[in-house]
């Protein structure tokens, strides 16, 4: 891949320590990533004048000199374009699907080798709400709006529960959901500004841990 012409800070260096680890297609992938939030991002500037996109490039280039994995580096790219940008996450699920099934295959044939070659029939993949506490967040908005979210992964368990209190609640046994709705929980830490990219490395993080 060539990168040529004016390009803001950071982004050549970007692309020119990615093929150290990755080969050409995983690099393109991350261009297509690129791209896109370099598009959504355009005429919007930093405090200091500089492009907005040098944020995100800034942060992918972190993740990148931890070798962490194409979508964790193309997810820094794109931390801001749902907050700052006319983009949906259910957008960027359609542009940047990835093949779910191969992204489990090899952890799962680690943890459990006797599935090795083993074909899988059904992939999903979504969006994972993560509390502070790892407990699901419980709230009644007004009357019989309820809200439950939050599982932190646990969603085929604890998703099936929380609709079930939600209906008890609608039905007028509301005691098991408001019980739960009394758990506190904490907002995340940086607020609007620094969450996600506090939350991209964080994910780095425990990426990199897992691997050691």
């Amino acid at each position: 891949m060539v990168i040529s012409g004016r390009l803001p800070t950071g982004v050549r260096e970007l692309f020119e320590a990615l093929p150290l680890y990755l080969p050409e297609a995983r690099v393109e992938e991350i261009r297509r990533a690129y791209d896109f939030a370099e598009e959504c991002h355009r005429g919007q500037k930093r405090r200091s004048g500089e492009p907005y996109i040098t944020h995100p490039v800034a942060v992918a280039a972190l993740v990148a000199s931890l070798r962490m994995d194409p979508h964790t580096v193309s997810a820094a790219l794109l931390h801001d374009v749902v907050e700052d940008c006319d983009v949906t996450v259910e957008d960027l699920r359609k542009r940047f699907n990835p093949d779910i099934a191969r992204l489990v295959r090899k952890p799962m044939e680690e943890i459990f080798p006797q599935l090795k070659g083993t074909k899988i029939t059904h992939a999903w993949g979504g969006t994972l709400g993560i509390t502070m506490n790892r407990m699901p967040h419980f709230e009644r908005l007004t009357g019989n709006v309820l809200t439950a979210s939050g599982y932190s992964g646990h969603g085929v368990a604890l998703a099936t529960l929380g609709g079930k209190l939600a209906a008890e609640a609608i039905a007028g046994q509301a005691e098991r959901f408001d019980l739960m709705a009394r758990i506190p929980t904490r907002p995340f830490p940086g607020g609007v500004a620094l969450r996600w990219p506090l939350l991209v490395l964080a994910m780095a993080w425990f990426s990199l841990r897992d691997r050691l």
